[in-house]
């Protein structure tokens, strides 16, 4: 019948290709831009903030600063502080002893000289170093021992510098320079060695000149 619509035929190549792209151009996904079903759609309207906002959150931010600043020290505590050690208070004075005078040692000990149990004579040691020996003749050029014991010891086997006492404020301390016979109380020593002398102490020289050692 003429003017009559007739339908493709489904089996027609070209007809299958356009009824393809007609149905996926129908397809949400085709479409860019375009809401799938299902899919939660963000709104584009703009939600005008509440009145007062602002200022609320402002408060709240200054309260948190003032609650961290009660953690720490105050500043006018620590400035009470500095102003204690930069004018401490007042003491009443100490009366302190006056200091010991460099000069004033004391009084200086003595030395008695004794042979075979009779005190032959004396020597303060109010120096701070003493050589005790016998002079030689037989040798000018020898040191002159400062005690020198060659009139009451001339026939014992004593040298020339036989020994050393040394003072140092209150304390004295004797020295052996020779490898003589010396004894201190009841200890032989040899030379080089020292003994801190105590009062009462004695020295013995070639087995018979005794020395003894007293304190003022």
């Amino acid at each position: 019948v003429e003017g009559e619509f007739e339908a493709p035929d489904a089996s027609d190549p070209a007809d299958s290709e356009l009824g393809d792209v007609s149905t996926e151009a129908d397809t949400p996904e085709s479409v860019e831009g375009t809401p799938v079903e299902g899919e939660p759609v963000a709104s584009t309207e703009h939600t005008p903030e509440r009145e007062g906002s602002g200022d609320v959150a402002m408060e709240a931010e200054a309260e948190t600063l003032e609650e961290e600043s009660t953690d720490e020290a105050p500043s006018f505590v620590l400035q009470n502080e500095l102003d204690a050690l930069r004018d401490p208070p007042e003491s009443d004075p100490v009366e302190c002893e006056p200091l010991p005078d460099p000069d004033d040692r004391g009084e200086p000990a003595t030395l008695v000289v004794y042979r075979e149990g009779e005190e032959i004579e004396s020597y303060v040691l109010d120096d701070d170093r003493y050589v005790l020996g016998r002079s030689d003749p037989d040798h000018a050029d020898a040191e002159t021992p400062d005690i020198d014991l060659a009139e009451t010891a001339d026939d014992l086997p004593i040298w020339c510098q036989h020994l050393a006492v040394y003072r140092h404020d209150h304390d004295y301390t004797v020295c052996v320079t020779s490898d003589s016979d010396t004894q201190w109380n009841d200890e032989r020593l040899e030379l080089g060695e020292r003994r801190r002398l105590e009062d009462g102490d004695l020295l013995i020289l070639g087995g018979e000149l005794g020395l003894q050692f007293e304190r003022a």
